[in-house]
């Protein structure tokens, strides 16, 4: 059981960030343009948000969920950055339509996303122990290379339907 908790966990949290990743472009210029910016203006804005605030952020998620995690225990980790990850989903569209807010929304994601990737090994590691986490990561592993799939098809499928606040 503790298994198929870690991959769902691991799979939903990286679906997240995935779909941020396959669709911020296209809606962050959209969200952009109805709150009044030109076109070029907004792509620059959007990709901005992604090259620098959800990169950078992601950078750092890894090193301070891995800390946090150290301090407070792996699953209140993974609970807070999920929590967490699942609040800025629910606010992102709120906040995209202006250029700090798609800044802080993408930084949020990335900050959230990247934890991924230092809290999912180091809970396989302490279910099952350090001697088979590489038999066993590459298992959990597989949850995001489902969200890599799942992630951005929700998001084009719910763009392609104007249905934005649904994928997020």
């Amino acid at each position: 059981p503790q298994f198929w908790r870690i991959f769902v966990a691991f799979f939903f949290s990286a679906t997240a960030g995935l779909m941020v990743i396959g669709v911020i472009g296209l809606y962050g210029t959209e969200a952009l343009a109805r709150s009044g910016a030109s076109g070029p203006r907004a792509a620059v804005i959007t990709a901005t948000a992604m090259g620098l605030f959800f990169a950078l952020s992601n950078a750092l998620g890894r090193v301070t969920w891995g800390w946090i995690s150290e301090r407070t225990g792996r699953r209140a980790g993974i609970v807070v950055m999920c929590l967490l990850q699942g609040t800025t989903m629910i606010l992102f569209p709120r906040l995209a339509d202006t250029e700090a807010g798609l800044y802080a929304a993408a930084a949020a994601v990335g900050f959230n996303f990247g934890g991924n990737y230092a809290l999912f090994p180091a809970v396989t590691a302490d279910f099952f122990g350090n001697r088979s986490l590489g038999t066993n990561y590459p298992w959990v592993f597989m949850a995001g290379g489902l969200a890599g799939v799942a992630g951005p098809l929700l998001g084009g499928y719910m763009g392609d339907r104007q249905a934005w606040g649904w994928a997020f």
